[in-house]
């Protein structure tokens, strides 16, 4: 809707998908990675994604409406070698890295292994 904001989660693969369901033209026949925006854009209450995954060099993070986690891995042994975890809600600039505080164990456990559900086990791997 017109001057309306939506908080739902989207991704660059969504755009494709997006613009061919506003244009009216056909899917292709494989399955799209990403999944239309046009829900959300006519109703902007309506659900997105409930997390969405980016990769950028070595590190690999994952969002969710509340939090961002990621994860950095050697390329060369798939060791992890750093971690951070913000709360968007109550850190939206991301300033104190929840990683090392025990509350926050089961999140980072939660997310670590969406993480790799979406991604794979290491992060040279596809989903």
């Amino acid at each position: 809707a017109q001057g309306k904001r939506t908080r739902g989660l989207a991704e660059y693969i969504d755009l494709y998908p997006t613009l061919i369901d506003l244009a009216g033209v056909p899917q292709p026949p494989q399955e799209l990675e990403g999944k239309t925006l046009v829900p959300q854009l006519r109703y902007p209450a309506a659900p997105g994604k409930n997390c969405i995954v980016a990769k950028y060099q070595d590190g690999i993070s994952i969002r969710t409406d509340r939090h961002l986690y990621t994860e950095w891995q050697r390329k060369e042994t798939g060791e992890t070698y750093a971690q951070t975890l913000f709360d968007l809600v109550d850190d939206p600039l991301e300033t104190k890295n929840l990683i090392h505080d025990p509350e926050a164990a089961p999140i980072v456990a939660w997310l670590s292994k969406r993480l790799r559900e979406n991604w794979g086990l290491t992060f040279e791997e596809a989903p």
